[in-house]
């Protein structure tokens, strides 16, 4: 039995999401999903009474909003993913040109959440709090690794041809 060039690649990238993304998704899915709750309910919690109180209310309201929209930004790039790389990991080359947008709406929602938490932990790091550190070291390579294979192989010139 011989393995073809697409069927190597694809076992490598199903490896590599099991070894560095599953997890990654699932420990971002799971802090998106506690942050987002508890964002959403500080959200409208303190939404309603904010408006007549003053500034900080309505402050803590809207960075409780921006969080929930964080939150929700993250899990819907999450979802793109995860249906991208289901989809070439079942059928390779074939459908790389149905893959592109779900891939490319993913790379979009996780642009912003990613920016964002990287300018956070960066100004914690001048800071001094060395913990997001942590979290970044294990997102970027875990992350990006999948990420750049999936578009690599999605976005090849030859799909069409195959």
């Amino acid at each position: 039995m011989t393995i073809t060039r697409d069927g190597f690649c694809r076992a490598v990238y199903f490896v590599e999401f099991l070894v560095l993304g599953v997890p990654t998704v699932l420990l971002l899915g799971w802090l998106a999903l506690i942050l987002g709750t508890i964002a959403g309910g500080a959200f409208f919690l303190i939404l309603p009474t904010s408006i007549p109180r003053g500034e900080i209310e309505a402050e803590m309201a809207l960075y409780a909003g921006a969080g929930l929209a964080l939150a929700i930004l993250g899990l819907c790039a999450l979802w793109y993913f995860v249906a991208a790389s289901v989809g070439y990991v079942r059928y390779g080359y074939r459908r790389a040109a149905e893959l592109r947008p779900q891939f490319r709406r993913g790379l979009y929602l996780a642009a912003v959440p990613y920016i964002v938490l990287s300018l956070i932990a960066a100004h914690l790091l001048t800071l001094g709090d060395m913990r997001p550190l942590d979290l970044l070291l294990f997102s970027l390579p875990t992350l990006w690794i999948p990420v750049v294979h999936l578009g690599l192989a999605i976005h090849r010139r030859e799909a069409n041809a195959r």
